[in-house]
């Protein structure tokens, strides 16, 4: 817990003097909680009744810098995501403790290459563990992604790319299909497979639809007193899609509140243990419920 409070720490420290070019998201917090639901496919009988809730923070902050060329932006950002794992709700043999932890760095660069053509690299170096032993090799990798837009007006603009993302609970290769849509009240953003949103402002509130893929690989460090289970579990695949309805209140000019509900499907949930060999505890389909406080848009 005292983790999650320096990094909150740090980040409204950040944001304090964040001083944006453009409308964007600055800050945002978040909080995600999943009602307990059952494996998709008990191991075996003692594991058939059980009922396994995930709870997620996830926070960010973001600054964009145009270049003096008009022809480049420059975004910095910096994203926490935590994960209270349900593996203490195990039985006693098979328990443990897993708060996994994510922090991601993001640069993007965005680069103008012609009046229709637009580039776009990000390099994303992330930590992803317990972090119950320190920071080493193994809690560490790279994410990044490479694409280009067209853009077709003012309004609109598609393109594709290819991105190295853990999204899915393990480093993977993806394709992704860019597409934005922003015109008087109505907002479409979508990063497929990754993302999906849209949104409808009307006066102080705001209607939308959202699908999202969130999810990593985590290692699990040792520690003297974890007992027998954790020593031998080396690290946890989690993923899952969120899609729902969302619910936003402006607040003033530059915050606003989002609420959402909905349901997560293809919930993964793996331990490997330092062997290779994996236990697979994937939950069935359930609810999800969020709330959001974001500042900067």
């Amino acid at each position: 817990m005292k983790t999650i409070f320096n990094i909150l720490a740090i980040f409204f420290l950040t944001i304090a003097s964040l001083n944006a070019q453009e409308k964007v998201d600055l800050f945002g917090i978040s909080f995600i909680h999943n009602p307990g639901v059952g494996l998709m496919d008990p191991a075996n009988d003692n594991l058939e009744s059980i009922d396994l809730k995930v709870t997620e923070l996830d926070a960010f902050v973001k600054y964009p810098i145009k270049l003096g060329n008009d022809k480049t932006v420059l975004v910095n950002a910096l994203k926490w995501h935590f994960v209270k794992a349900p593996f203490d709700d195990l039985p006693n043999e098979r328990s443990f403790e897993a708060n996994l932890h994510s922090v991601q760095y993001d640069f993007m660069v965005i680069h103008k290459l012609s009046q229709k053509w637009q580039l776009l690299a990000s390099l994303r170096p992330t930590l992803a563990s317990n972090f119950k032993d320190g920071i080493g090799s193994d809690d560490f990798f790279f994410q990044g992604m490479l694409g280009f837009k067209y853009i077709r007006n003012e309004y609109m603009n598609y393109g594709a790319g290819m991105s190295y993302t853990n999204g899915f609970g393990e480093p993977n290769l993806v394709p992704v299909l860019l597409f934005d849509y922003s015109k008087n009240k109505i907002r479409t953003e979508v990063k497929a497979p990754v993302s999906l949103s849209f949104t409808y402002s009307a006066k102080k509130t705001i209607y939308g639809f959202q699908a999202k893929l969130d999810g990593g690989q985590y290692h699990l460090a040792s520690q003297d007193g974890d007992g027998t289970i954790i020593t031998n579990n080396e690290t946890v695949k989690f993923s899952r899609y969120n899609l729902g309805p969302t619910l936003g209140w402006k607040i003033n000019d530059s915050s606003r509140f989002e609420v959402s509900a909905g349901i997560s499907l293809k919930r993964t949930l793996k331990v490997i243990n330092i062997d290779g060999l994996e236990s697979n505890y994937d939950l069935k389909n359930g609810l999800f419920f969020k709330s959001s406080f974001i500042f900067g848009k």
